[in-house]
């Protein structure tokens, strides 16, 4: 284990990455499980109370509907009438009229009269169409009235199940464009139904209950505390809404009833089998519970833990993801730091061992020529100059965080800088037979930098230049002044970056795939530090066998920026030097 409790072998972090990814699943699993059947429990809750309220609405209609018939018709009351004294039953009519808003009027008939002596009650408030210019304009709520035609359609209707001996007649017939349900009870002389004594029923405007009754009815239904927060409705035999508009097609949390359109209880009537006789229409109640509040409240708030339990999920394993990665960066940095080490402990020792030799040899006087002794003399400070680059190098790193604290600007002219570079490594280019040219412009403008940083940053691009030249020796040095400042090329032929490198050449101990042995893995993040605090940039392009180009662009001196030549509409005329290296 590391410092950190960190598992330092791959193999078991990988291990221990993969359980957590699984504990995350699973509980995110069973979160989401969770989630899920609370949202189920909650609905089935709804689907209950959109049921209790569809059995409710279902059963007051049924019972409402039936009411008129199984509680007014078989009063005794009715048996009192007589067609010279219709006023004996308009007190039962009245109190009818005040508790079910559905019969349209009251018909009687005395069956030893024609029926023109039918008698009609209807009331006050709303007369039939057909009865309008007929109507008692008096202030009871009851009218009183005749009419030869209806009393003519409403005799023949009964024919039939007064001569079957039935106890109801129930029909259906158009008056005045007027549909009607008509209910009527018959009242026999003998107990075998075959003398028909009277008559006395009801008929309901099925337009106006369509339009009136039911949809109070529902209102009524739904003002029931219990029933707060669901949408009642109800469509007829047709699917056409009848009240609200409800969807016969969604099956969410919606409960369905059906109900006769019958304001009379089948039981109690034998449907007969003539012309009149009618087919029951079924009509559906339709509740939902999706606009209950505490319903909505409750799948919102379960959508909610879920989205949290997924984001959660989701935030894990993005942690997980960066963990391990983190991890592997870790192993990776660890890796590179040793082979960090290993590279600048040969790199320093290389040169100290030259310089070593050579004084040796010179102090103990084994060279004994002049041209010997400069050539060996050379060797010692070209190793030096390869030890000092390593040494600034590194402390460069170790103060990487700060190193714009140290800089000195001031205007440094391009051509002496390049030139004093490259006398540093004069012995090392001729010994390799490396072949260089320079083109810098004379009139180039003055950069504003830190000469010592700029001659490190030249330092590490020459010396990568050079070490990973195999075949063909040859360094091109170009100088150009554009809009953003001066641009320095420093180009070699040598093996190249392959191109998923180029990215990460530039982070410490990063080095490319290719590159020859040695090296510490920092020039280039020097390079790239170096150009950006001075307010350039880099660039690097590279074809692996063919060499590399790194350009570094560093901004002008304020003294030039005036003059500086816009090389896009004024070129800057190049001269080109082959160096005597």
């Amino acid at each position: 284990m590391t410092q950190w409790g960190w598992p330092r072998s791959p193999r078991l972090a990988a291990w221990l990455a993969g359980g957590i990814c699984v504990s995350v699943a699973t509980l995110a699993f069973f979160g989401i499980r969770a989630t899920r059947e609370f949202e189920r429990s909650t609905q089935l809750l709804g689907q209950q109370r959109a049921n209790e309220g569809a059995r409710l609405l279902a059963t007051a209609l049924t019972r409402d509907m039936r009411a008129a018939q199984t509680a007014v018709l078989p009063s005794s009351a009715w048996y009192a009438f007589r067609s010279d004294a219709p006023h004996e039953v308009t007190a039962l009519v009245a109190s009818t009229f005040a508790r079910y808003p559905y019969p349209d009027t009251f018909l009687a008939w005395d069956a030893h009269e024609p029926a023109s002596r039918m008698v009609f009650y209807a009331r006050s408030e709303r007369p039939p169409r057909w009865a309008a210019a007929t109507a008692d304009v008096g202030r009871s709520p009851v009218r009183m009235l005749t009419d030869p035609r209806v009393a003519a359609l409403m005799v023949g209707a009964i024919g039939p199940d007064a001569r079957l001996g039935h106890l109801y007649s129930v029909f259906e017939l158009d008056v005045d464009a007027v549909r009607y349900q008509v209910v009527i009870r018959l009242r026999y002389h003998d107990r075998l139904g075959q003398s028909l004594a009277s008559a006395y029923g009801f008929m309901v405007d099925l337009t106006w209950v369509r339009e009136h009754y039911f949809p109070e009815l529902t209102r009524q239904v739904a003002n029931i505390g219990s029933n707060t927060g669901l949408s009642f409705g109800i469509v007829d035999d047709r699917g056409e809404p009848v009240i609200g508009n409800p969807d016969p097609d969604d099956t969410v949390l919606v409960s369905r009833r059906t109900f006769s359109l019958a304001f009379f209880d089948p039981l109690l009537v034998v449907a007969s089998q003539h012309a009149n006789a009618f087919d029951l229409h079924n009509w559906t109640v339709l509740v939902s519970g999706a606009a209950d509040p505490a319903l909505g409240a409750a799948i919102r708030g379960a959508d909610i833990m879920l989205g949290l339990a997924a984001v959660t999920s989701v935030m894990l394993a993005f942690g997980l993801v960066m963990t391990a990665r983190a991890m592997r960066t870790g192993v990776e940095l660890a890796e590179m730091r040793a082979e960090f080490m290993s590279s600048i402990t040969h790199e320093l020792k290389t040169p100290i061992a030259s310089i070593r030799a050579m004084i040796d040899m010179l102090t103990r006087g084994r060279l004994r020529q002049p041209e010997d002794q400069r050539e060996y003399a050379a060797v010692v400070a070209q190793e030096a100059k390869r030890l000092e680059r390593l040494v600034n190098n590194v402390l460069a790193h170790a103060r990487i965080t700060d190193v714009a604290d140290v800089y000195s600007f001031e205007p440094l002219d391009v051509e002496e800088l390049v030139s004093g570079v490259l006398r540093g490594f004069k012995h090392q280019l001729h010994r390799s037979g490396f072949r260089i040219t320079v083109d810098v412009p004379p009139d180039i403008p003055r950069i504003l930098a830190d000469r010592a940083a700029l001659e490190l940053l030249l330092d590490n691009l020459i010396d990568n230049a050079i070490r990973h030249s195999r075949v063909t020796k040859e360094l091109r040095i170009k100088a150009v002044a554009h809009a953003k400042g001066v641009a320095l090329a420093i180009s070699d032929r040598g093996v190249g970056i392959p191109a998923e490198d180029l990215g990460r050449v530039t982070q410490k101990f990063v080095r490319g795939r290719n590159a020859v042995r040695g090296g510490s893995g920092l020039g280039l993040a020097i390079v790239n530090r170096i150009a950006r605090d001075h307010g350039g940039r880099v660039e690097i392009e590279s074809v692996l066998g063919r060499g590399t180009t790194v350009t570094v662009v560093v901004p002008v001196a304020q003294t030039h920026v005036a003059t500086t030549c816009d090389t896009d509409s004024h070129p800057v005329p190049h001269t080109i030097r082959h160096s005597p290296l």
